[in-house]
């Protein structure tokens, strides 16, 4: 929950920081084609106008991409960080002085005769003269 609410809040301000941004670049260039309209051609007026209209949603792209990749080279760093040399690590799972497979056992049984048990003293019996024989 706390990563969710971390990364919807920086996701949340670059948003609102992006399109702030934008509003000021998008307002600064209708400022300047209206103020220089007679020295700009009339194409170069029309694309400064339809770039500085969508530049929000590039952005918004970029600042989203930006604080996730910030998040993963963070997330990163911790496991980095949590992988000293000292770590116990897991034994193999097959060492060379173990026992070849024809050395183990290829059957077995097991048997229990009249046990009895209870889970503490003064209690009473929970398995009463039990018998199992497993072949």
């Amino acid at each position: 929950v706390r990563f969710n609410y971390f990364y919807g809040s920086v996701q949340t301000w670059s948003l609102m920081m992006s399109n702030l941004l934008s509003c000021i670049l998008s307002s600064i260039s209708a400022l300047l084609v209206v103020l220089l309209h007679h020295k700009l051609q009339e194409n170069l007026i029309g694309l400064c106008l339809v770039y500085s209209l969508i530049l929000p949603y590039f952005l918004n792209i970029f600042s989203q991409q930006l604080s996730m990749a910030q998040i993963y080279w963070a997330s990163l760093e911790r496991l980095l960080q949590f992988q000293p040399k000292e770590l116990p690590q897991e034994a193999p799972g097959e060492l060379a002085d173990d026992p070849s497979a024809s050395k183990w056992p290829t059957s077995g049984a097991i048997k229990v005769s009249a046990a009895c048990l209870r889970y503490r003293p003064g209690l009473n019996l929970a398995l009463d003269n039990l018998s199992v024989n497993i072949a």
